[in-house]
C-alpha cells in the first residue's frame, strides 16, 4: 500500500464526494504514506465524520487490512481506489465486525447514506448473504 494511485483516481474520488448529498466537506489528511480523507457529512448531529483510506492495493486482503493506517478504526472506510482491484470477501466480513467498511467508491457512495457505514451491503452482497442463509 502507499501513494501510487494516479492523479485521475484522486480527482474521481474527490469529485464524487463533492457531488454526494450527504457530504458537506472532503478534507485531505496530511500523511506521508497513504491517502487519507476526513469526510464531514450533513446532518452533523446524526451522521458522524468518516476517516477514509483510499488504498492503492490491487488485492485488498488480510495483509493489507492488518497493515492499514492506524486512523482506520471503527466508523472508518477503506475505499479500493483502482477500478480493476478488489477485496477478499472474508476481509470485508472481518472489517464489518470491526465496524469498518471496505469496497469500491460505488459501495462507499451508498454507505454514506447510513449512520453505520459498515452495515451497507451492495445488492450482490445481500443476494450472497441470503443464499448462505
Amino acid at each position: 500500500m502507499g501513494k501510487t494511485l494516479r492523479p485521475e483516481h484522486l480527482k474521481f474520488f474527490t469529485a464524487r464526494m463533492s457531488q454526494h448529498s450527504r457530504v458537506m466537506r472532503c478534507e485531505l489528511i496530511a500523511d506521508q504514506n497513504e491517502y487519507l480523507f476526513r469526510i464531514r457529512r450533513t446532518l452533523a448531529g446524526s451522521m458522524n465524520d468518516i476517516i477514509v483510506h483510499l488504498t492503492d492495493a490491487y488485492r485488498y486482503g488480510f495483509a493489507e487490512y492488518f497493515a492499514r493506517p492506524r486512523q482506520i478504526k471503527g466508523g472508518s472506510y477503506v475505499v479500493i481506489g483502482m477500478p480493476h482491484a478488489d477485496a477478499a470477501g472474508d476481509v470485508i466480513d472481518a472489517a464489518r465486525e470491526d465496524h469498518i467498511g471496505v469496497g469500491h467508491i460505488g459501495k462507499f457512495m451508498g454507505a454514506l447514506n447510513l449512520k453505520n457505514i459498515w452495515e451497507y451491503m451492495t445488492p450482490e452482497e445481500r443476494r450472497h448473504q441470503e443464499a448462505e442463509e
